[in-house]
C-alpha cells in the first residue's frame, strides 16, 4: 500500500511537469512590435482645430473626455473618427489602426 501511494505521487508530479512544459510556451506573451508611426510621421499627420458644432457631443474614445471647441483634434482619414491629438499620437505611435474601429491606416497613402 505504501508503494502504491509513492508511485501515485511520482506519476502525478510527472504529469504536472509534462503539462507545464507543454503549456508554458503557449502562454508566454508574444513580443509587441512597433508597427505604428514614427515621431516624424506623426508630426506630418493633419490635425484640426475644432469649431463650434463640428464635434459637438463627441468624446475621445481613448481617454473618454469630450472634444472641446478650439481644442486640437486628430481626424483619422480612413474612417473620419476624431480624437485628441495627444491621445491619437500615443496610440498611433504603437499601432497603425484607428483606435475605435481598427481600420488600417495605410502609411504609403498618407505620406505620398
Amino acid at each position: 500500500m505504501y508503494w502504491a501511494g509513492v508511485i501515485t505521487v511520482v506519476l502525478l508530479c510527472a504529469c504536472l511537469y509534462l503539462i507545464g512544459s507543454i503549456l508554458t510556451p503557449l502562454l508566454r506573451a508574444k513580443p509587441v512590435s512597433n508597427s505604428g508611426f514614427s515621431p516624424s510621421q506623426l508630426q506630418k499627420l493633419p490635425s484640426i482645430i475644432t469649431v463650434k458644432g463640428l464635434f459637438m457631443g463627441f468624446k475621445c474614445a481613448i481617454c473618454l473626455d469630450g472634444i472641446a471647441t478650439d481644442q486640437p483634434a486628430r481626424l483619422v482619414s480612413c474612417c473620419n473618427h476624431a480624437f485628441h491629438v495627444e491621445c491619437a499620437d500615443t496610440w498611433l505611435f504603437k499601432h497603425s489602426t484607428c483606435p475605435l474601429c481598427r481600420a488600417k491606416l495605410d502609411l504609403i497613402l498618407l505620406f505620398s
